[in-house]
């Protein structure tokens, strides 16, 4: 007879079937893990994400002090923007006679459309990218809407279809660059001015006798004043573009490629200028005195 204690029975058979299988044929089971497909971050490129910091350790440790100061940067800043409108403020008077009232008329168009349109963004843009290296970007817009003129001029003008094509998307990348361009020069001198004003009169008292702190910074005068500083080099620039306009276009109302050379030339030099650029953080005030010795009587 068979026994009914329950000792008897095998010990496996109160166990799950698959621990039982596990005890008979214990065969090392792997278990194998599929990845997970995640969105990969896009990260700048480190040759530009530490392409500013390089330049701003050598300017900081081989310029003199005084190139160290927010008077001096806002005027380098007002200097970007003479290079580069010097040359776009004339091709904008002279828009009709360079490339014909048509095409002209298009080419504005382009600007302006696209220039509103990314007005949107722009902040976005320079929150991103930084003051410096998106002014960087903005002035490469307007060296666009050249390099499309000159290569219009030389593949035969205003006959060839795709160069005038060209030239309105040039106005249209152009447009695009003026909107970050501006966007972050007005972000940039604000930054300056108040580093300005904390240099100026931390630690004493401003107008109205109180005591200046970082909380109440923003009380003082120094915005306007480089403010006019920056727009009375930027209208400089009027003068130069007037200059050429009477050289150059008394005698021939047409674009050349010599001309557009000249242009490019100029807006280049204002994209190399914004490397030189300073950021707010490495501002100090120009310590600089001048001791006036009286003469010793004998």
């Amino acid at each position: 007879m068979r026994s009914r204690n329950p000792s008897s029975k095998p010990a496996s058979s109160h166990l799950p079937l698959h621990q039982t299988q596990q005890s008979i044929n214990p065969i090392k089971q792997k278990t194998f893990f599929l990845p997970h497909h995640r969105k990969k971050r896009r990260k700048v490129s480190p040759k530009l994400s530490f392409m500013f910091p390089k330049i701003d350790a050598f300017i900081a440790t081989h310029s003199p002090s005084w190139y160290r100061t927010p008077v001096v940067q806002t005027a380098a800043l007002g200097v970007v923007f003479f290079f580069v409108f010097a040359a776009y403020t004339t091709i904008q008077f002279y828009a009709a006679s360079i490339y014909g009232s048509n095409l002209a008329s298009d080419s504005v168009s382009a600007v302006y459309f696209t220039f509103t349109l990314t007005c949107l963004v722009a902040p976005g843009i320079i929150n991103k990218w930084g003051c410096r290296m998106a002014m960087f970007i903005g002035v490469l817009g307007y060296a666009s809407l050249v390099l499309a003129s000159l290569i219009y001029f030389l593949c035969g003008g205003e006959e060839v279809r795709w160069a005038r094509r060209l030239v309105v998307w040039g106005g249209a990348v152009l447009g695009c660059g003026a909107s970050i361009l501006w966007t972050a020069q007005g972000r940039l001198i604000l930054q300056y001015a108040a580093k300005a004003t904390e240099l100026e009169n931390l630690g004493g008292k401003g107008p109205d006798g109180t005591v200046v702190t970082i909380e109440n910074v923003e009380k003082s005068t120094q915005t306007g004043k480089l403010m006019g500083l920056f727009w009375a080099i930027f209208q400089c620039s009027s003068l130069v573009g007037g200059s050429i306009s009477f050289m150059y276009y008394n005698e021939k109302p047409e674009g050349s490629t010599a001309l557009y050379c000249l242009f490019l030339g100029f807006i280049l030099m204002g994209a190399v200028f914004t490397q030189f650029l300073l950021p707010p953080s490495v501002l100090r005030k120009n310590t600089t005195t001048i001791i006036l010795m009286e003469p010793v009587e004998k």
